[in-house]
């Protein structure tokens, strides 16, 4: 896989991962001392998913976006495709923390089907091309 699977592949997984906590939605609550080097501080193990969650997210965004600046061609439609899929994601995020805190499956579903769309999309727009190289 070259420099632009990876960059796809990051940018795809940084949605759920964020996300990863909710599985623990209809849990019960679970406390314990979680952090290694800080013993005292207790914490219900959902938020300490989704702090984690939340910092892996960031972190394979940024990834993404060093390894594709460090592209010669930047101007790559499947990137693109994602980088606007995450934008809009982050607006509906925003959104969806203002006016439920992020307790809305349906803001969340939105979220996914936004980013699925957008796999999708660089999915069929890859088989076209490869098609076409095919019969050149």
């Amino acid at each position: 896989m070259g420099r632009k699977g990876y960059i796809l592949v990051f940018m795809i997984l940084s949605w759920p991962v964020d996300n990863i906590h909710r599985l623990l939605n209809n849990s019960a609550v679970k406390m314990g001392h979680w952090y290694p080097f800080n013993i005292e501080y207790e914490e219900s193990l959902q938020w300490y998913m989704h702090d984690v969650g939340h910092c892996l997210s960031y972190l394979l965004i940024f990834i993404s976006i060093w390894l594709y600046i460090q592209l010669p061609k930047r101007n790559d439609a499947d990137i693109n495709t994602l980088f606007t899929a995450m934008v809009i994601n982050q607006v509906l995020d925003l959104v969806h923390y203002i006016g439920w805190h992020r307790h809305s499956v349906t803001m969340l579903t939105i979220e996914g089907l936004v980013l699925t769309y957008a796999s999708l999309k660089i999915i069929a727009n890859n088989k076209q091309h490869g098609q076409a190289r095919k019969t050149i």
